[in-house]
């Protein structure tokens, strides 16, 4: 397959865009060359949709990206993370307390003063817990306590798997790229409790419950009119795939090691799920 310079060729012949985050727009806070020119030509040819697997509020994103220039309006209409679609699943399955498994700086998930969408739809606040010892009506994992050592969130996962907890996974990515080198996610903490044999609920891509979320957002676009970008094979690629839409699969994400080793074609080939085109950049 052939890799092309960028999305410029490609997106003129769709009327949307569902585009990753991270490995996509930027790494690390660094955006990608062509990134803010790419997006703003998506806009003039239809509806553009940011979908990501953050554990965390639609805001926290949308803050974070004006503050490396990209902006609604300009860049995308919409945002939705896999932290907002947690919060639909928790506002409609009446939870009260919810036990927290992960790092401090992805605690405010549930705040209901950060002037987003959701506030509204949060019915008093949703008390968070630690302590494996509480009662809860669900556990949350949104990464590792400590990104440097999966082992440390081991004895937690054991004392859930004995309370025989359903673990809810508000990122399914298991790895993404940081600079040259990369950061284990929450996905990463699932697939541990699964091998425990604990089950897992998955929120985010590649799983079908977003994809239905943003279709919604799309107003009712046809499949073959939209267009799905993103750097991961199992979670971008995939859920396009299993969507029944075209995607785009950016070689400078978390791939961009194992694509120039082995060439596209031979990469490629290690999965059953494949991209319609391939890129350097968006």
């Amino acid at each position: 397959m052939k890799i092309q310079q960028n999305s410029v060729g490609i997106i003129k012949n769709y009327d949307a865009f569902i585009v990753d985050v991270w490995g996509v727009i930027h790494s690390g806070g660094v955006l990608y060359k062509n990134t803010e020119n790419a997006m703003k030509q998506m806009m003039e040819f239809g509806r553009v949709i940011l979908l990501s697997n953050a554990p965390r509020r639609a805001k926290k994103v949308a803050d974070f990206l004006a503050g490396i220039g990209i902006k609604p309006g300009i860049h995308y209409h919409d945002i939705l993370t896999s932290g907002e679609a947690f919060l639909r699943h928790a506002k409609q399955s009446g939870h009260k307390t919810v036990f927290y498994l992960g790092p401090e700086k992805d605690l405010d998930i549930f705040d209901v003063d950060l002037h987003d969408d959701f506030s509204q739809d949060l019915q008093g606040k949703i008390k968070i817990t630690r302590n494996i010892e509480d009662t809860f009506d669900d556990a949350i994992v949104t990464g590792l306590t400590d990104v440097e050592d999966l082992k440390k969130d081991i004895p937690i996962l054991e004392k859930l798997l004995q309370k025989s907890i359903v673990l809810s996974c508000i990122n399914p990515d298991i790895v993404v790229k940081v600079g040259n080198g990369h950061q284990f996610c929450a996905g990463a903490v699932a697939k541990e409790y699964e091998k425990m044999g604990g089950s897992v609920k998955y929120f985010g891509k590649p799983h079908g419950e977003v994809y239905a979320m943003v279709f919604e957002m799309l107003n009712r676009v046809e499949k073959d009119k939209i267009l799905a970008i993103g750097d991961g094979m199992e979670t971008d690629i995939l859920g396009a795939n299993n969507a029944g839409i075209d995607s785009l699969l950016c070689v400078g994400g978390i791939h961009e090691r194992e694509i120039h080793w082995k060439g596209v074609d031979e990469f490629l080939g290690e999965f059953k799920q494949r991209p319609t085109f391939v890129a350097e950049s968006i």
